[in-house]
């Protein structure tokens, strides 16, 4: 009897494992495409707003240039700007000091960016807001009150009665700086600021760190040392905390300058 010989076709199936591995590479990959996707929106989004925000300041500036530079204009009705469904304007103006200015954003959602005179200065945010005097924190008026520490003379200090010190102060120009000094006082080395971190703002509110700096010394009195950091963005507000002296109960200052910046001290 002739024997039948039948022939058994195997199909590969999956295991388990193998389903699950393709099930997550399938996920990761929708993961990688949908947040691709979501940043290339944010980024037209960003660039639609900066070009709508660029030309708003453009109408604002002809409009000053119009006026013989007299003024910019007392509202953005004036020039034909508006807020609508897609970007809301928000817009200040002080037509009254020496060196007039304004300061216009433009947001949509969670998307802000801000511009004032200054050119080519678009920064993400808002505005800043609330005021620019400057603040310290422990101060000898009139003689070695804070503002001392600004007014670009070295034979003036300011001096805190504590081991700390610290001020808030803003600029008069909106900058990216990238480097600041502080000059030692006429005396008392034990007062010289040996701990500190400088920041930087554009509402008073949330605070970015510059640079950190310890156990810093001074050679001698009246000596500026100059330090540099990595900066990119545009900044209105400072803020120095000195958290350590050299050892004494007062603390003391000739100078605090940041590049690029022009102090407002009142």
């Amino acid at each position: 009897m002739a024997r039948t010989h039948h022939k058994t076709n195997k199909v590969a199936a999956f295991t388990i494992v193998e389903l699950l591995i393709v099930i997550v590479v399938i996920g990761i990959l929708a993961v990688i495409a949908i947040s691709s996707y979501t940043g290339a929106q944010r980024r037209a989004k960003e660039s639609q707003l900066t070009a709508d925000l660029k030309s708003a300041i453009k109408k604002v500036k002809v409009a000053y240039f119009e006026s013989g530079e007299s003024a910019y204009p007392a509202a953005l009705s004036n020039v034909n700007i508006a807020s609508d469904s897609n970007i809301t304007y928000a817009y200040t103006v002080d037509n009254t000091s020496s060196t007039k200015s304004f300061c216009l954003s433009a947001s949509s959602g969670d998307i802000s960016f801000f511009a004032d005179q200054t050119p080519a200065a678009i920064s993400a945010g808002q505005c800043p807001s609330g005021s620019t005097a400057p603040v310290f924190n422990n101060e000898n008026p009139p003689s070695e009150d804070g503002p001392k520490a600004f007014d670009n003379n070295v034979n003036t200090k300011w001096l805190a009665f504590s081991t700390t010190m610290s001020t808030t102060f803003s600029s008069a120009e909106v900058t990216a700086p990238v480097s600041y000094s502080l000059t030692s006082a006429n005396d008392s080395p034990g007062r010289d600021p040996r701990s500190w971190t400088l920041q930087a703002s554009n509402d008073r509110v949330s605070w970015t760190t510059l640079d950190t700096r310890t156990n810093e010394t001074f050679s001698g009195r009246y000596e500026t040392k100059n330090y540099t950091f990595s900066n990119t963005r545009r900044y209105k507000h400072f803020r120095l905390n000195v958290t350590q002296n050299n050892g004494e109960a007062m603390s003391q200052v000739a100078e605090i300058r940041i590049a690029d910046t022009t102090v407002l001290t009142n």
